[in-house]
């Protein structure tokens, strides 16, 4: 079972994949981009609908509420149950109840743990091209029962409607002839077809002999098995973190690199033996010609002489010495030892910094925070980098007794787009936005900043439950 919240989470504006944070194994394949239309009517803003897609081998169920973003535009919501056959097996699944429950831990703000699976297949996502999404009513949620309980016979059941439709959404009766109604809302609801209808086509398919596969087709995939296995290990490879990472890839250059010099000491030291033997071996083998050599010392100079001047060898350059030997030699820089890898073991992951910008900066003074910062810009990437500067600006801003609204607006109207929603600074931000200056970055002539003493000692938690008071 896949649990996933998608759309608008509370301070965002664009629609994303609130939970799980990160999509490892493609399950927003699973979402609807285009769920609803862009003008939606105010009226509907609060209300809910009920949608079961089929893409593939997977059926899934949502809940799509249509809310309000933070800048008062409307959007959706959905809470998404995925599952398939497998899912089944022991017992059947309600799915509204499980709906509910993932509602209630948003509500809550519970941490959730992701339990996606290491790699899914979606396959074929419609048997027909002309699939289309149909709507109906229901009179209240127990209705509903048949529809949102999962079992093992659930995708033969709704065959007949799977072939047929896209998906199917699910509205509340009571808000039909209402300015409430989310039809109004949906970017392609299709024809609306009564429930009735619908729970005919599934009585149909239930009496309908079942359709056996011929056994090739229970044949195994050799080719796909190694593909899922190589997709497997790449999945794994990229949920390592990038500091095990490095350490793998700097391990296996050293070991490559190790194994070449041995290899060079071992075949070098053996050629320089061979070469030192056969040179010994030539010197005993030769004898000198002392034929050619006069025994007196008056004849040798005067063969001497005549070599001199039948040969004229070229002149030997003569080179000359300096005062300092050591002028020529050139000292280890000392910063060599300093870079590199040599301090790999105090770098600051991408990970890390993004925790320290969420949560970690809660509990620090402002002072604490700069020198964070500084330290966490020598390993940020280019974006990070970006919020970091961003962070260390609106520090400035509030690091006084009062607020320096001139600098809020300076800020609001330079670096409001480039924010990310996820970060303390930027929930700080919008809040103070929201109490000091209007849509149009200028202020309001009503606010009046607090004043807070001893502003370097409060931790930034405190700080900004002063501005929020």
């Amino acid at each position: 079972m896949i649990e996933m919240i998608y759309g608008i989470a509370g301070n965002s504006s664009t629609c994303e994949l609130i939970f799980p944070k990160q999509d490892t194994v493609g399950i927003t394949h699973f979402v609807n981009q285009s769920i609803v239309g862009n003008d939606i009517p105010e009226s509907i803003v609060g209300n809910h609908c009920y949608a079961i897609r089929f893409v593939g081998e997977y059926t899934v169920f949502s809940k799509i509420h249509i809310v309000y973003d933070c800048y008062k535009r409307r959007g959706y919501r959905a809470f998404m149950i995925v599952l398939n056959k497998v899912e089944a097996k022991k017992k059947p699944i309600n799915v509204l109840e499980k709906i509910l429950e993932l509602e209630d831990k948003y509500k809550r703000n519970i941490k959730q743990k992701s339990k996606t699976p290491e790699i899914i297949e979606i396959g074929n996502i419609n048997t027909k091209n002309e699939t289309i999404p149909i709507t109906t009513y229901y009179n209240d949620e127990t209705a509903l029962k048949d529809f949102f309980e999962y079992n093992k016979n659930y995708k033969e059941k709704y065959e007949t409607i799977y072939e047929k439709y896209e998906t199917i959404y699910f509205i509340d009766e009571t808000l039909k002839d209402t300015p409430k109604n989310p039809y109004k809302a949906l970017q392609n609801p299709g024809k609306v077809v009564p429930i009735e209808d619908i729970i005919k086509l599934v009585n149909i398919t239930e009496n309908e002999p079942p359709v056996t596969k011929p056994e090739t087709d229970l044949q195994p995939d050799t080719k796909n098995e190694k593909w899922k296995k190589w997709k497997l290990v790449i999945i794994k490879w990229k949920r390592v973190k990038i500091k095990w990472k490095l350490v793998i890839i700097i391990s296996s250059i050293v070991l490559i690199l190790g194994f070449i010099l041995a290899m060079l000491l071992i075949f070098g030291n053996f050629n320089l033996f061979i070469g030192k033997k056969a040179v010994e071996s030539s010197i005993v083998d030769e004898k000198p010609d002392e034929t050619i050599l006069p025994k007196d010392t008056a004849a040798l100079n005067e063969v001497i002489e005549t070599q001199d001047t039948t040969t004229s060898p070229a002149p030997v350059p003569v080179l000359e010495e300096t005062e300092d030997p050591k002028e020529h030699t050139t000292a280890a820089s000392p910063k060599s030892t300093e870079g590199g890898t040599s301090g790999a073991g105090n770098s600051i992951s991408q990970e890390e910094i993004e925790n320290f910008m969420k949560e970690d900066c809660k509990a620090m003074t402002i002072p604490k925070i700069l020198d964070r910062i500084d330290k966490c810009l020598q390993y940020a990437n280019g974006l990070n980098s970006a919020r970091l500067n961003y962070f260390k600006e609106f520090i400035e801003i509030i690091n006084a007794d009062s607020l320096d609204l001139n600098k809020l607006v300076k800020f609001c109207n330079n670096k409001e787009d480039k924010l990310n929603n996820e970060f303390l600074y930027v929930i700080f931000y919008n809040n103070l936005k929201e109490k000091a200056l209007n849509d149009d970055c200028t202020t309001k002539r009503i606010y009046q900043p607090p004043t807070i003493d001893d502003i370097e000692n409060k931790t930034f938690q405190e700080i900004k439950l002063e501005y929020e008071k």
